[in-house]
């Protein structure tokens, strides 16, 4: 009896995480800040932001930023429109803040940065909502 109730305790766990992974359509806000990417701008990367929850706030990328060129940065989630709650800070290899989504009370769905200095940069995602979990995704551009 402990084994079959060992066994469907796994099995729910597992339709629990499922049903949940599946509220996240995060190729949605991916194909979202694509489309948002400006058409001068090639296209690098994609950072999903689904890891932010009330127990982990604070989530960190890497990469390599070239002197000379200029960035964007595009927010897409499920908060809203203007990106309330979800907070981008783009730091420099020294951890110097260079830029952020937020400022002034009010969000910003992207951040541009001209790049002075060949180096690692650090792309900082913290959350401030209420939701239990946050949804979205990140597209980083160059041009």
């Amino acid at each position: 009896m402990k084994k079959f109730i060992f066994i469907l305790g796994i099995a729910m766990a597992g339709i629990v995480n499922f049903s949940l992974a599946q509220d996240c359509e995060i190729d949605q806000y991916t194909k979202e800040c694509q489309a948002n990417l400006q058409d001068n701008y090639i296209y690098l990367k994609t950072f999903k932001i689904d890891e932010l929850n009330p127990s982990k706030k604070k989530v960190q990328h890497t990469y390599v930023f070239s002197k000379g060129k200029q960035y964007s940065l595009n927010i897409c989630s499920e908060t809203s429109a203007n990106q309330e709650g979800v907070v981008v800070n783009l730091y420099n290899s020294r951890r110097k803040l260079l830029g952020s989504n937020y400022s002034k009370g009010k969000y910003q769905d992207k951040i541009v940065y001209t790049c002075g200095a060949t180096g690692l940069y650090y792309i900082v995602y913290t959350y401030n909502g209420d939701s239990k979990k946050l949804c979205g995704s990140s597209v980083l551009g160059m041009k």
